[in-house]
């Protein structure tokens, strides 16, 4: 018997709904104490029937009005009675736990059960009372006959039995509740202290020399990681009404919600998003349950990225898989190792060992394309910190479509790597080492490159909103990047160390943006912050090298790009800053240029892969005007430009001989 039968279980919480009514308030006892009165009165009026037993109707305007009035007081004291009694057992300390077992909220439906049968029989007796006060003789009360009466009094008793019937099974079935929970407690230590001994097991094994010894550490520790999705249900793709909410710097606290919530309340709309986890607290056990597996989770996390910063520095390690970063850090121990003739060493051909690119995609990469990764779905933020990814995922340094969202990577060495499509939010690669790295398509947002080493980095299509660029070692390239309010220093902007193509991804215009009111870029010189906004050059006349240089970027020929490049500079323009406009994921005032460029770059790559990416199949399908403006936006099609203005030549020369 693990649970009521449906029906019993709808009579059980409308009882419970009923009693909590009943005592709530002053008002409810009141009004369910003159309800009550009705019923003994209602028997009393059947019982001394006046037509039958001769009563008088002076006599029944006297007894009437008394009985009832008796009555409502009656059952009103009982009501407040009992409700004083539930509020000096919930808070004395003095009371029996077998009163305060009786007064739970699961007993109180047994309690109104054994009420009802209980009133009756005292408005009986109550009933007998009256009668006798207002002198009426038995014979004459019940006509010399009791068969009614009787069948009241044994009907009151059946209804007190199967009460007691009902009391004794709801007691039964809490019993074997109870032995369910301690069963489940049990089971619970259990897989607890399982996966105590696992990760124990699996830190040991961390430690030992074999690298394939600690490659069954790792795994030992991410199946604890991956347990996861069993311990916490929101994980899993069924439960769609899902919904996080973070509160300051705490970790994020699922909400699963019975219907899903409007998209006006989960769609850029924070206080309204708060305002309905206020009215709609989660469930306290899904939160203590959520927070358990949190912490767990995060030690283990926490110990497997820092197998990552301590193994990749060792000196066995990166003589082995590192010899250039070696000879720097242990020059004593690299003469040992390697003589003369190998001192010239392929720098790009370096890659970390098998058991770091295991662990890094573990941690990085989603098991599911359609789901997140679980380290993203903990809410767990990486510390690779001087960690050394050089290489990472084979010899193409592949971090391409990877969630890296609040790592950090600061002091890391991450050179010939590709972050490509990658989510980079609020990273922090702080003096890290970039050199030769590549962010196509990467959301950079809020992402910090304070001091960083990056030579030849390109930024193509990439999200750097508020980004933060000072102080870069030699040379980055900004390709149709997104900017809006992106930091840079004064000294790498004068100096040629940024360079700017397309900004916020307008080909076919010059290199301006498309934001009116706020700043494209910062320039930090010393404590003085400079704001550079294509549509309002005033500020910048008070800086004349600064003005001359920004009118020099801005003559350079129109960026042109590849038309297989256009789905990128579309998504580009439909990225997001600040103020969501309707529609479109991209912020701020928009020029009527630039909605026809993003609506045109749109059109041409449909049509264009509709020709089956044929360049003169496409370009022979376009009208004049439309002709104009690819070859005005795309580099592909000067050779078809030249080639139908020297056919137009030759017909228009053949037409003149004719004549």
């Amino acid at each position: 018997m693990k649970n009521f039968p449906p029906i019993f279980a709808t009579l059980k919480a409308q009882l419970q709904t009923l009693g909590a009514w009943i005592l709530r308030s002053k008002r409810n006892r009141r009004i369910s104490s003159q309800i009550l009165a009705l019923i003994p009165t209602g028997l009393w009026l059947a019982i001394h029937s006046p037509i039958s037993n001769g009563i008088s109707f002076f006599s029944l305007i006297f007894t009437v009005p008394l009985a009832y009035f008796v009555f409502s007081m009656l059952y009103g004291a009982v009501l407040t009675t009992f409700k004083r009694t539930l509020i000096h057992t919930k808070r004395s300390a003095n009371v029996s736990q077998l009163f305060k077992r009786l007064t739970e909220k699961n007993n109180l439906f047994i309690m109104v059960t054994l009420a009802i049968p209980m009133l009756l029989i005292l408005s009986l007796l109550f009933i007998d009372l009256i009668s006798l006060v207002a002198q009426v003789p038995p014979s004459t009360l019940y006509g010399g006959e009791y068969t009614f009466l009787t069948s009241i009094y044994f009907g009151a008793f059946a209804v007190l039995g199967f009460s007691v019937s009902a009391y004794v099974a709801s007691v039964r079935h809490r019993s074997l509740r109870q032995s369910e929970k301690h069963l489940e407690y049990t089971q619970q230590k259990d897989r607890e202290s399982e996966v105590d001994r696992r990760m124990l097991e699996g830190i040991k094994l961390l430690g030992d020399k074999n690298e394939s010894v600690r490659l069954g550490g790792i795994y030992i520790l991410w199946e604890i990681v991956k347990d996861a999705v069993k311990a916490l249900p929101y994980l899993d793709s069924k439960y769609y009404n899902v919904y996080f909410h973070r509160y300051k710097d705490y970790p994020i606290v699922p909400y699963i919600t019975s219907r899903p919530l409007p998209p006006a309340e989960i769609k850029g709309q924070r206080k309204l998003k708060e305002l309905y986890f206020q009215t709609n607290p989660a469930d306290l056990a899904q939160i203590k349950a959520y927070q358990k597996a949190f912490s767990l989770h995060e030690q283990v996390l926490s110990i497997l990225c820092g197998h990552i910063r301590t193994l990749t520095n060792t000196e066995e390690y990166l003589l082995t898989y590192y010899p250039s970063i070696a000879k720097s850090r242990f020059p004593r121990a690299y003469a040992e190792r390697y003589d003369d003739a190998s001192r010239v060493i392929r720098q790009r051909e370096e890659e970390p060992g098998n058991e770091i690119q295991i662990l890094y995609r573990l941690l990085s990469k989603k098991e599911y394309s359609q789901e997140k990764t679980l380290v993203r779905a903990l809410n767990f933020k990486m510390n690779l910190a001087s960690s050394i990814l050089k290489g990472a995922y084979s010899d193409h340094a592949d971090l391409s479509y990877t969630n890296l969202r609040n790592v950090n990577f600061s002091y890391a060495q991450a050179n010939y790597v590709t972050f490509d499509y990658s989510s980079c939010i609020d990273a922090n690669f702080d003096h890290a080492a970039l050199n030769i790295t590549t962010f196509t398509m990467t959301d950079c947002t809020s992402a910090s490159f304070k001091n960083a080493q990056i030579t030849n980095t390109t930024f193509k299509y990439a999200n750097c909103i508020r980004a933060d660029f000072t102080q870069i070692f030699h040379k980055a390239y900004f390709y149709g990047t997104t900017m809006l309010h992106t930091r840079f220093s004064y000294d790498d902007f004068m100096n040629d160390r940024l360079e700017f193509l397309g900004v916020n991804g307008l080909p076919g215009c010059a290199n301006s943006s498309s934001l009116e009111r706020e700043a494209i870029i910062e320039l930090i010189r010393d404590e003085e912050t400079i704001y550079i906004n294509p549509s309002n050059l005033e500020p910048l006349k008070e800086h004349a090298e600064l003005y001359d240089k920004y009118i020099e970027l801005l003559e350079k020929p129109r960026w042109r790009i590849p038309i297989v490049e256009a789905k990128q500079a579309h998504e580009t323009l439909m990225r997001s800053g600040e103020n969501q406009q309707p529609g479109e994921t991209y912020s701020g005032h928009r020029s009527l240029e630039q909605i026809k460029t993003r609506d045109s770059l749109a059109v041409f790559h449909r049509m264009f892969k509709e020709k089956n990416r044929n360049y003169q199949a496409f370009y022979d399908s376009l009208n004049n005007k439309e002709k104009r403006l690819v070859t005005k936006m795309f580099s592909d099609f000067d050779l078809s430009k030249k080639r139908e203005e020297l056919g137009g030549e030759q017909r228009s020369s053949q037409s003149r001989q004719s004549s």
